[in-house]
């Protein structure tokens, strides 16, 4: 059979790079296909140095704390960046926030090359452009999503996102861990100063400018709505809220230390690059495929089922660390780990999605909604942390340990905010008829 060629360039099809792609993502325009590459990218970049990272702050000395301060800020100013995000969304474009997310990420990773070394001196300002980042780009992500994604295709697009980006985590933390491995025993014999961590993190610096001026290529409409944070806020809501919002609560305490530990345990036990990209890409692929068995599997009455037995199992991936800490309990731990949050994220995302449904305005204040939940998920964060970083400062690696007791505990509450009773949820899930007037 003779291969398809291009009409303008006379070569074959599969000769483009994006042949692969552009054959998946037929039915998408080209703004979508290209929101589809960039959320990739994205992924890619942030799972390439994300965790390495955490490592090149905590090698120098060995020391949790400037680890801590980092993921500590990182957290606090999440929460301000999706509330700001949700503004400029509102006031300007979508595209304002997303840019924005692009700015800040790369803004850290030009810092942590420029002091080097020295970074570990200024874990505050590192953390400050992580969060922003984080928060003006996953708010400006979703905005842009719904913007420009019709409707009829929404559910297509969100399925070739999910393949690529899957395939782009997977890879991401080993191709970083070889990188680093090998390019510093090429420099230690040709004594440069330039390390395998540098090339990374230029990479990554240079992966963002080139999403920022793709972003720049888009074409959104501007808006000049307003961005009800407030209102929407202190307006009084359901009872499903106000469960949903202590759930996220729970859920960013135990999130907020895993976020970051896991990666620097097996750094701990190894000290080798390339096991923790490995570490990572297995854990990710396993996440993946959790991910899409789970997505085919759960429905709305197999939601509390699926938020009890995820919580569990994260719960018993905790308790496993503190009874032990050697390389059996951590593919233990990453086997429970992957499998309970993509289970747990599948089933209370759509819980999560159900309650802001119903609630007041729901659909039109969604980006705000989204805002608010943040502000719950990053005071768990921020506690989980300063929680794990107390307990190692005043009773070491015994009080350590112990900690993630505590915050398998934390994740196995979060089932406690599901309204458990089938009458509960046919009562979340249908909207209560209003009486006639």
């Amino acid at each position: 059979m003779m291969a398809r060629f291009d009409a303008q360039t006379k070569l074959p099809a599969w000769s483009n790079p994006g042949w692969f792609l552009d054959h998946l993502a037929g039915r998408l325009s080209a703004p979508e296909r290209k929101l589809v590459w960039m959320i990739g990218l994205y992924d890619f970049t942030y799972a390439l140095s994300s965790v390495f990272v955490n490592v090149f702050l905590f090698r120098k000395g060995n020391d949790w704390g400037p680890v801590d301060i980092y993921n500590l800020s990182m957290f606090i100013f999440i929460v301000p960046a999706f509330t700001l995000g949700g503004y400029l969304a509102r006031r300007l474009s979508y595209l304002r926030s997303y840019q924005l997310g692009f700015v800040f990420n790369a803004l850290l990773y030009f810092w942590v090359l420029v002091w080097r070394e020295n970074s570990t001196q200024h874990p505050w300002a590192l953390g400050f452009l992580a969060g922003m980042g984080i928060g003006f780009y996953y708010l400006g992500q979703h905005a842009l999503t719904f913007e420009l994604v019709h409707s009829k295709r929404r559910d297509y697009f969100f399925s070739v996102s999910l393949v690529l980006s899957s395939v782009f985590r997977i890879l991401a933390p080993a191709l970083a861990g070889w990188v680093i491995k090998n390019v510093d025993i090429w420099a230690e014999r040709n004594q440069w100063i330039v390390n395998g961590y540098h090339l990374v993190f230029l990479a990554t610096l240079l992966s963002y400018l080139a999403l920022f001026y793709e972003s720049s290529r888009l074409r959104v409409k501007p808006h000049r709505g307003r961005f009800l944070y407030f209102a929407t806020l202190t307006h009084p809501n359901t009872r499903d809220w106000n469960r949903l919002m202590a759930g996220y609560f729970l859920w960013g305490v135990r999130n907020g230390v895993f976020w970051f530990a896991a990666g620097l345990f097996i750094y701990l036990l190894f000290q080798d690059e390339w096991i923790v990209g490995t570490y990572g890409m297995g854990s990710n692929f396993l996440a993946v495929v959790a991910s899409y068995l789970l997505a085919r599997w759960v429905a709305p009455k197999n939601r509390n089922f699926g938020v009890l037995a995820s919580c569990l199992l994260m719960g018993a991936a905790s308790a496993l660390l503190t009874w032990r800490m050697d390389l059996t309990a951590l593919l233990l731990f990453a086997v429970l780990n992957s499998v309970g949050v993509s289970w747990f994220q599948v089933s209370f995302s759509a819980y999560s999605l159900a309650v802001i449904d119903k609630a007041f305005e729901g659909k039109k204040r969604r980006l705000e909604y989204l805002a608010i939940r943040e502000l719950p998920l990053g005071l768990g964060r921020v506690t989980g942390t300063l929680l794990f970083f107390g307990a190692q400062k005043v009773f070491g690696n015994p009080g350590l340990r112990w900690s993630f007791l505590f915050l398998g505990l934390a994740q196995a509450a979060v089932w406690l905010c599901i309204p458990g009773s089938k009458r509960n949820q046919n009562k979340l899930l249908t909207p209560r008829p209003r009486a006639a007037s």
